[in-house]
């Protein structure tokens, strides 16, 4: 029987134990994860802030809406998106006066 040392204070504590090769291989894996979705998440915090710029910086409704439309789509990943215009008609009822699709 293998008997540990004990310490100054008459413990049985061993040499702290290796992680095994799996669970390393785990914690890797884990890592790389995260720092995919950092990154994913810098990417779209800088599409996001391109299109503020460029929304800020159009001197259209039309142009800028088509913008603000085509930034939305390619900011949450989706394949279709549409932006809609309210306006107002001659009975104060608002209405949908444009529809911009995009996809």
């Amino acid at each position: 029987m293998h008997r540990r040392r004990g310490g100054p204070d008459g413990g049985t504590r061993g040499p702290p134990e290796l992680l095994p090769n799996l669970q390393l291989d785990e914690l890797l894996a884990e890592l790389q994860s995260r720092l995919q979705a950092v990154l994913a998440t810098r990417d779209r915090m800088r599409g996001l802030l391109e299109a503020v710029v460029a929304i800020g910086s159009g001197l259209d409704l039309e142009s800028t809406s088509g913008g603000s439309s085509e930034a939305a789509v390619g900011l949450v990943d989706a394949t279709y998106g549409a932006l809609g215009v309210i306006g107002d008609d001659d009975r104060s009822k608002r209405r949908l006066a444009e529809f911009i699709p995009v996809g």
